[in-house]
């Protein structure tokens, strides 16, 4: 008589394997988009506290040279004067010219 011995092979079936990538892959497409979304937000975020920072500076620098803000622009009567005056104190990369003649100053941002 010969003495069979089965020999019982650990590990996981195709089944199980393929129900596992499955849910790992719902998860992903599922928190992948929130992930993305939020890091978009930050830099968002941080954009705009970085341009409002900006202009708070420029706002004090105006003041500071004409006395006060509100003496800089008494005499503005149009939102391209006051753009004018803020200009006087920023650095520019470069003017755009957009439609109907008019144009829009790009800041230089330190650090960039």
């Amino acid at each position: 008589m010969t003495n069979i011995r089965k020999v019982k092979i650990k590990g996981f079936t195709l089944a199980e394997v393929l129900i596992t990538l499955g849910i790992i892959g719902v998860v992903a497409a599922l928190t992948i988009p929130i992930l993305i979304n939020n890091a978009n937000k930050a830099e968002y975020v941080t954009a705009l506290k970085r341009s409002y920072a900006i202009l708070s500076q420029i706002n004090e620098m105006v003041g500071k040279d004409d006395g006060s803000l509100e003496d800089a622009v008494s005499n503005v009567t149009t939102s391209e004067g006051l753009a004018n005056i803020f200009a006087q104190k920023m650095k520019f990369i470069k003017t755009v010219p957009l439609l109907q003649e008019k144009q829009v100053v790009l800041p230089r941002l330190s650090g960039c």
